[in-house]
C-alpha cells in the first residue's frame, strides 16, 4: 500500500487492472484464482517484498563443508543466517537495487 500511495503513477497503472476485473467494485467477488491474473499488481507486490521481505532472513544448516566468498568456512552442521533484506539490495542487481521499480 505504501508504494501505491507514494507513487501515483504506479497506482494509476494498477487501478484499471482492478476495475477491469471487478467493474462493480464488489470485493466479495474476489477469488484466490483471480489474484494470479493481476499481472501488474503482482509486480508491485513482488517488488515490495524484494525491498521489504516479510522476514529479514532465514537460517540454513550446512550439510557439508562450505566456503562462501572464498574466505568464510563453515563445517557440516554450522548454521548460517541468510539476510534477505541485504541480498535483495545488493549492487549485483544493478546500481538502483534499493529503488522501488516494479517494471525492472
Amino acid at each position: 500500500m505504501h508504494y501505491l500511495a507514494t507513487n501515483p503513477e504506479i497506482a494509476a497503472k494498477a487501478r484499471p487492472e482492478l476495475d477491469e476485473r471487478w467493474p462493480t467494485g464488489d470485493v466479495t467477488a474476489i477469488r484466490y484464482e483471480d489474484v494470479a491474473r493481476l499481472r501488474y499488481l503482482r509486480r508491485v507486490v513482488d517488488e515490495t517484498l524484494c525491498l521489504w521481505p516479510i522476514a529479514p532472513g532465514y537460517f540454513r544448516e550446512t550439510k557439508e563443508e562450505t566456503v562462501i566468498g572464498g574466505k568464510y568456512r563453515f563445517a557440516p552442521g554450522d548454521w548460517v543466517f541468510v539476510l534477505t533484506l541485504q541480498a535483495h539490495r545488493d549492487p549485483v542487481w544493478g546500481p538502483d537495487a534499493e529503488k522501488f521499480d516494479c517494471v525492472r
